[in-house]
């Protein structure tokens, strides 16, 4: 439910509840503005930000819908079921993938003390967990690889190796014949490698 306090701001919706009611307020998916909702002494306002980068929007003559408001009040009913309604309310049409996205990212235990053969053995244990799936997880290489926050893209720290190798569809096969490493669980011997790793866990 919604922190009430005066500042805290709700991005697309917030949801305020007694217990036996609920109301909900929001923006519909795909607006044209970046949205969110502030608590300030009069209430709630909803913020709607059309900032190209640092400058403002220039419309001229031409008019922009920003977004579309709905707002419902659900008597007798629980906050969730009825945040559940409100989110199928606000996105109608969802676009969605094909099938479940899973996979990982070291930032949640690491938080950026990351290098190489942490972001391989946590690639390799996802795959195992994966087992067979033809729907293979990903596995996000997030902060702490770069040499500093302004550094280019594919310029690695001392911990890191080649970047574009790692993130390679090829890199497991790839390092399989350079390190004797793979990350394809359907490979015997890195299965029970994996196997192993699983068991000391």
């Amino acid at each position: 439910m919604a922190d009430h306090r005066p500042g805290t701001r709700h991005a697309w919706y917030f949801l305020t509840s007694d217990g036996r009611s609920t109301f909900a307020c929001g923006v519909k998916t795909a607006p044209a503005a970046f949205c969110f909702w502030q608590v300030d002494p009069g209430g709630v306002s909803l913020w709607l930000d059309v900032r190209d980068g640092g400058r403002g929007l220039k419309l001229g003559t031409r008019e922009l819908t920003l977004a579309t408001v709905i707002a419902v009040f659900y008597s007798d009913t629980k906050p969730f079921a009825a945040a559940t309604r409100f989110c199928h309310r606000l996105s109608p049409n969802p676009r969605m993938p094909p099938a479940p996205v899973y996979g990982g990212n070291n930032w949640y235990y690491a938080y950026g003390e990351s290098f190489e053969q942490a972001i391989r053995d946590d690639s390799e244990r996802i795959a195992f967990l994966a087992g067979s799936n033809a729907n293979r997880p990903f596995m996000v290489i997030d902060d702490g690889w770069e040499p500093n926050s302004v550094a280019r893209p594919w310029s690695p720290n001392e911990r890191f190796g080649d970047m574009a190798l790692l993130a390679s569809p090829n890199a497991a096969r790839e390092y399989a014949q350079h390190r004797e490493y793979t990350l394809d669980a359907t490979v015997p011997e890195a299965m029970e490698r994996m196997q192993r790793k699983m068991r000391t866990l």
